[in-house]
């Protein structure tokens, strides 16, 4: 019932606060994510535009800045919403997200993309596969061997991710 979906949403985005309902929300989106593709399509299109009009919402509030980025990938694409929760979230740290769909591999062009993106650092949001724990502990690899740079890791709380990570909730 997308009406009803809708409600919830907007009740939820008005009346709570912020770490509510972001934990809320990546909860209902780590439970829904494995669901059938209609399921999660049926999700995404109620929640993706509400956290796009407000992370352009908190842009536009905010003055100006110069300086760096911070670059923000997920490493399935089936988590465009726990990303776009990341980069609201270092949007209002008072970071500047640059939302990719383009996935950097922990490798020489990385730093060379970073860089050409004036982005310092770069915020990597995985999952709780093993496949996913290999790619945190390649980027931390990576950000030793590039020291001018720095990598964010965010995972599901309770994954094994290395030492400097942060979970979905951390504000």
């Amino acid at each position: 019932d997308l009406d009803s979906l809708n409600a919830l949403l907007d009740t939820l985005l008005a009346d709570f606060p912020d770490d509510f309902w972001r934990e809320a929300l990546v909860n209902t989106h780590l439970m829904l994510r494995d669901e059938e593709t209609a399921v999660v399509v049926f999700w995404e299109s109620a929640v993706l535009p509400r956290l796009y009009s407000r992370l352009y919402l908190t842009q536009r509030h905010r003055r100006r800045r110069s300086g760096t980025s911070i670059w923000v990938q997920n490493l399935a694409p089936q988590d465009a919403v726990l990303k776009a929760l990341i980069a609201l979230q270092l949007e209002q740290a008072g970071r500047r997200p640059l939302l990719c769909s383009w996935t950097l591999q922990p490798d020489a062009q990385a730093a060379t993309q970073l860089e050409a993106n004036r982005c310092a650092d770069i915020a990597v949001i995985a999952g709780a596969s093993d496949a996913d724990r290999q790619n945190a502990q390649a980027w931390q690899k990576w950000a030793e061997a590039h020291p001018g740079l720095s990598v964010q890791m965010f995972m599901p709380s309770g994954s094994k991710a290395p030492n400097d990570s942060a979970d979905f909730s951390v504000s």
